[in-house]
C-alpha cells in the first residue's frame, strides 16, 4: 500500500483522469464489517487494525518526499527501487 501511495503521488494524472478509490474502499470496509458481524465478530478488531495499517501505508506513500529515504526503503516492497531516486521540488521522480 505504501508503494501504491508513492505511485499515485508521482502520477497524479491517474486519479485526476480516472478518479480515486476512496468511496469504494469505504464500501469494502463497511461490507467486511457487516459480514464479520454475522459470521465471526471476534475478527472485527483485526479487520479494523489491518484496514488502518493499509490506509496508513497508502497515506505515507502519498507523502514519500517528506520521509527519509531509509524509511521509504523500509516500507517499500521494492527496496532497490529507491537506489537511484532523486528528490525534486516538483514531487515527480526523476
Amino acid at each position: 500500500y505504501f508503494d501504491t501511495g508513492v505511485f499515485h503521488a508521482c502520477s497524479p494524472w491517474i486519479q485526476r483522469d480516472f478518479g480515486g478509490a476512496g468511496g469504494e474502499g469505504f464500501r469494502f470496509v463497511k461490507s467486511e464489517i457487516q459480514f464479520l458481524l454475522k459470521n465471526a465478530p471476534f475478527w472485527i478488531p483485526r479487520a479494523l487494525l489491518t484496514t488502518f495499517a493499509k490506509f496508513l501505508g497508502y497515506k505515507l506513500g502519498k507523502h514519500w518526499q517528506s520521509l527519509p529515504l531509509s524509511t521509504c526503503r523500509y516500507f517499500s516492497m521494492y527496496k532497490s527501487y529507491w537506489n537511484n531516486i532523486q528528490y525534486s521540488s516538483s514531487k515527480e521522480i526523476k
